[in-house]
């Protein structure tokens, strides 16, 4: 069953957005605030990033005139894991939830300067939850399955950081375990058939006249560069590395998943496409290597060498690549530089600390 549960609808305009912001806000279960709006106190739970107290009333009316779509996220988590954490209050909600408005705008696909929401926090029964509403102020914005996979991921790394890091310290030390005995792994042998197929590479590209990269390739040429990559996969190393990297990423998965993906094959994994860019560059050095020698008496033993040489190349780097893409820890979500900018401006405008 997955930890953390994120559901989200949306509605086309605002008109049934401000009932759903009266009734998330007053319902049974609130945590409610106590507040003095011109004068008059006014008691419900909706809360934003501002510091500012919040009148209902006046956000029932924005919603109620905003055209646009609005999103209506429920995050939700089971009782045990909501007070081992400590998210079965109002306050530890509002922390998460404004600490990550960048990941909202990036994922919502809505500028960070005309990004609004509001939430409220139900302490209820066995799932406490809180509901959101988020929408744009300016230019309508929008959510894809990537972006609702975006904002799950980056929640559930956040409230389940401290299981992740027990996860992460035992991988890490499992891949420098691993580190260590690469040297004994790497260069017992060669690869024959790693060999073979770069020297069929070789002469593919001889007849390709775009750029020495996968994605400019023939069929033919890319299915070659699938192999190697496929053959480089099979070495005793790489394959527990491969495993590691996918231990990992699933142990995210499942803080928010009930089910995890099918695992595929590295040629397949758009995640480690550099190292194709590899291979393609291992063949062009090989063809250059091959052009040099040609004619002396030393230019088979040469391109042997070379594709030796290669071979054992590609290994080490398809290693470092998939090293690199394990984390030492739950790492933060990218976001784009330019909004990332402007959530910069606008935490400082309220005098908030970034």
């Amino acid at each position: 069953m997955a930890q953390l549960i994120f559901k989200c609808r949306y509605l086309k305009s605002g008109g049934g957005a401000a009932r759903y912001a009266q009734y998330v806000a007053t319902r049974d279960g609130v945590e409610k605030y106590l507040s003095y709006i011109d004068g008059r106190p006014q008691s419900h739970g909706l809360f934003s990033d501002s510091d500012e107290a919040i009148s209902l009333n006046k956000v029932a009316r924005e919603l109620a005139a905003h055209e646009g779509a609005v999103y209506l996220p429920i995050i939700s988590l089971r009782r045990e894991d909501a007070a081992r954490l400590g998210y079965d209050n109002a306050a530890s909600w509002r922390n998460l939830l404004c600490s990550h408005a960048q990941t909202f705008a990036e994922q919502f696909k809505i500028l960070p300067s005309d990004l609004r929401w509001y939430a409220a926090f139900h302490d209820e029964g066995h799932h406490p939850h809180a509901h959101m509403i988020v929408y744009s102020a300016g230019k309508e914005g929008y959510l894809t399955k990537r972006g609702i996979e975006g904002v799950k991921s980056a929640l559930a790394r956040d409230i389940f950081k401290q299981d992740l890091m027990q996860v992460y310290e035992q991988q890490t030390t499992h891949r420098d375990d691993l580190r260590q005995a690469a040297k004994e792994l790497v260069g017992q042998h060669g690869n024959p058939v790693v060999e073979n197929l770069l020297r069929q590479l070789a002469e593919q590209l001889r007849e390709h006249k775009g750029r020495n990269v996968y994605a400019y390739l023939s069929p033919d040429a890319k299915a070659t560069v699938n192999r190697v990559v496929d053959e480089l996969a099979k070495d005793e190393r790489i394959a527990a590395l491969y495993d590691l990297w996918y231990e990992q990423r699933e142990a995210v998965l499942s803080t928010y998943s009930s089910e995890l993906p099918e695992r595929i094959s590295l040629s397949e994994n758009d995640v480690f496409r550099a190292i194709k860019n590899a291979v393609v560059a291992e063949a062009v050095k090989l063809q250059l290597e091959q052009s040099n020698a040609a004619g002396t008496e030393q230019s088979q033993q040469s391109n042997a060498g070379a594709l030796a040489l290669g071979s054992f190349r590609l290994l080490g780097q398809l290693s470092r690549i998939i090293e690199n893409k394990i984390d030492d820890g739950p790492g933060p979500v990218a976001v784009d530089g330019k909004l990332l900018a402007e959530v910069r401006a606008k935490k400082q405008d309220q005098g908030l600390k970034f």
